[in-house]
């Protein structure tokens, strides 16, 4: 897949309908010496699943699968706008697991932004070194989207991962109403990637 520039929404355009725009369909990014496949459940089509080995969904809302199809889920359901639970860092050492064994795994949630930025900022926490990333949802947000991982719970459920608080700058951040994080004036590159041009999704390819 190629990325394409498109114009942005208009203006009088509601918040649901900008967010919808960003659509994710199977984006392939690193993590450690690992490439996995991330979506969003308003973007993923069944062709989209076509060479996936083990299919991750973080939602459990409507699945894209195909009628008659086969699949093998691996299910982490979580909250919307929600943390992690308790055995999080348990359930991704498995999926490292079917990772090790060289398997395409593909993760998606409802936009592809909240659960999806999270499991993979995790990933990232996990498979690379502080001193190589020091900020898992900084790398997320460049390997992936600007949008990825919404809410401080989910921040720190990334962070704990590594018995690190939550930084500063994502605490104000989060601290805001999600609304105001996406549309204030404070956060001005969050806000032209709704409301001027598309978010910038890095790595828009998919193993054959």
């Amino acid at each position: 897949m190629k990325e394409k520039d498109k114009e942005g929404p208009p203006a009088e355009q509601s918040s649901w309908a900008v967010l919808s725009r960003c659509k994710h369909a199977g984006i392939g990014v690193n993590v450690g010496p690992y490439r996995v496949y991330a979506g969003g459940g308003l973007g993923l089509q069944p062709l989209d699943l076509v060479g996936m080995d083990v299919i991750v969904p973080l939602t459990e809302g409507p699945m894209p699968f195909g009628f008659g199809k086969r699949y093998e889920v691996f299910a982490a359901p979580l909250r919307d706008f929600g943390g992690v639970p308790r055995s999080w860092r348990r359930f991704l050492e498995q999926v490292i697991e079917e990772l090790e064994q060289g398997k395409n795994l593909l993760a998606f949630c409802g936009a592809g932004h909240g659960r999806t930025g999270t499991f993979l900022a995790s990933l990232i926490a996990l498979l690379e070194s502080a001193d190589e990333t020091p900020d898992p949802i900084a790398a997320v947000r460049e390997r992936y989207c600007d949008l990825a991982v919404e809410t401080l719970a989910q921040a720190e459920g990334i962070f704990n991962l590594r018995h690190e608080t939550v930084p500063g700058q994502y605490q104000r951040e989060f601290a805001r109403p999600l609304w105001g994080t996406l549309f204030s004036s404070l956060d001005p590159l969050r806000l032209d990637l709704l409301l001027g041009r598309q978010p910038r999704h890095q790595g828009d390819d998919k193993k054959k």
